[in-house]
């Protein structure tokens, strides 16, 4: 696992180009993400995403109640982010 300093010097910088390719329908097919940080010293890296079979049947479990939160650990949290803008 990355230590918490480096994955935010990671993040920090990272400059982000996607493409999203759709179907006739609307639907998403494919999504180019690339991502670049020259501060970090990364990229670029480029991910290639693939959907498909929209509309068929999926059976979904939900983890246990111990596994899951509706809160963030901010203590746990493995890059930290800046506060969001005031409302």
């Amino acid at each position: 696992m990355c230590p918490p300093d480096r994955l935010n010097q990671l993040a920090s910088g990272v400059k982000v180009n996607w493409t999203l390719t759709v179907t006739p329908a609307g639907l998403p097919r494919t999504m180019s993400t690339r991502l670049s940080s020259a501060k970090a010293g990364l990229g670029p890296v480029t991910l290639e995403t693939s959907y498909s079979e929209w509309g068929a049947k999926v059976s979904v479990k939900a983890p246990p109640a111990s596994q899951t939160t509706t809160k963030l650990d901010s203590d746990k949290a493995l890059i930290r982010l800046p506060p969001g803008p005031k409302r």
